[in-house]
């Protein structure tokens, strides 16, 4: 009897030590997340990305995002290896939206006005060759 009460008591310390590793685990890994707790973390910000050349003349790309930390103006981030710049901040998805369509049309309208001219030059051009074609042809 002696020596089963015995391994009992044995079976019991062991339980008890393996109850104490486990109550250290979950506080070493409480411990190493209460840091990140800790990170200055501000509600959720709407955020537009603009994606410009180096020099930021041209706009290559545009692209709304809900960021979880806080922003500011001129931040860079790389998504998929593509460096993108914080160009706005605002307080609703649709308000950033809204106004990177404004961009958008902005940009459009430019391109389309420079596009319009360029075909402009070049039928005048036509037109003259022509011109000086027929002038030919009548002499």
């Amino acid at each position: 009897m002696i020596s089963i009460s015995i391994n009992i008591d044995k079976i019991n310390q062991k339980k008890l030590a393996q109850s104490k590793k486990k109550s250290y685990i979950t506080y070493v890994i409480m411990s190493e997340i209460k840091p990140f707790k800790t990170l200055k973390m501000i509600k959720e910000t709407h955020i537009g990305l603009v994606r410009m050349n180096e020099s930021k003349t041209k706009l290559y790309g545009v692209q709304y995002m809900l960021s979880k930390w806080e922003r500011n103006l001129g931040d860079t981030l790389n998504i998929d290896g593509t460096k993108w710049l914080v160009g706005m901040i605002g307080d609703t998805k649709n308000d950033v939206i809204s106004a990177l369509n404004m961009i958008i049309k902005k940009q459009n309208s430019i391109i389309n006005k420079k596009k319009y001219q360029q075909r402009k030059e070049e039928k005048f051009i036509m037109n003259n060759i022509l011109n000086n074609v027929m002038k030919e042809l009548n002499l």
